[in-house]
Formats: C-alpha cells, sequence, structure tokens
C-alpha cells in the first residue's frame, strides 16, 4: 500500500508540473481571444537553425464567422527575423469535440507585421516581458 500512497504523490506533482499556464495575449478584430500557455515555450532546432515554438488556444466564442468555438494552435517563431509559421492547430466545438486538426510537416514561416495579431503572437513567445497589451 505504501508504495500505491508514493506512486499517487509521484503523479499528483508530475501533472501538477505540467499544468498549462494560460495567458491572455492578444484580442483579433472579429474577437477572437488568444493566450499562450508560458510553460510550453521551448527551444529547438532544425537543419535551418533555431527557433522557439509555444501552444496557444483561442477563444471563438464571440467570433460569429467561425464554426469552430476554440482552437489549440502550435506556433513556431524566428525570433531575429520577425518570422512565425504555424506547426500544428485542432479546432474545437463548443461541447470539446473536434472539428478539424491538421499537423503541418514543414513549417511555412512568415514575417509578421508590427502592431497585427501575428506579431502579438510572436512576441509572446521571444519578448514575453513585452508582449502584455
Amino acid at each position: 500500500m505504501r508504495i500505491s500512497w508514493i506512486a499517487l504523490i509521484l503523479a499528483t506533482v508530475a501533472t501538477a508540473a505540467s499544468a498549462a499556464e494560460w495567458e491572455f495575449v492578444t484580442i483579433s478584430a472579429k474577437d477572437s481571444a488568444y493566450f499562450i500557455d508560458r510553460s510550453s515555450v521551448r527551444t529547438a532546432s532544425d537543419v535551418y537553425g533555431s527557433y522557439k515554438m509555444a501552444w496557444f488556444k483561442t477563444d471563438d466564442s464571440q467570433n460569429k464567422s467561425v464554426k469552430y468555438r476554440s482552437s489549440m494552435l502550435l506556433y513556431r517563431a524566428k525570433c531575429n527575423a520577425y518570422e512565425l509559421g504555424l506547426a500544428q492547430w485542432i479546432d474545437y466545438d463548443a461541447n470539446g469535440v473536434v472539428l478539424d486538426s491538421n499537423t503541418s510537416n514543414y513549417v511555412k514561416y512568415q514575417v509578421v507585421a508590427p502592431e497585427t495579431v501575428g506579431y502579438s503572437i510572436l512576441s509572446a513567445i521571444c519578448w514575453p516581458a513585452d508582449s502584455i497589451e
């Protein structure tokens, strides 16, 4: 029985350590709210160089132009080049059922313009102290 309690405690600690830390980033012109999971920010690299990545979620409940109500988005950022790319996305309905998803083997990066949702996402990944609006 003692081993079971230790396993339960370790599982609880592991779950708490990996819990998402959602922080508001921005809201779009169509009322989609964007949040970053601060605990998901990572640095990685591939044959083209290093990049940062992080998970975002959207609350699209006020955006009547889309059929989904929320999304999970994995963005990659090349901070020094001001480039952002979408590696994975998952769209959910109001009940949390997956409507659509995609994982990209090749991430297409685009330079982001200042004062846009993309720039806010890039800033939240690359320069978190500057990203609070």
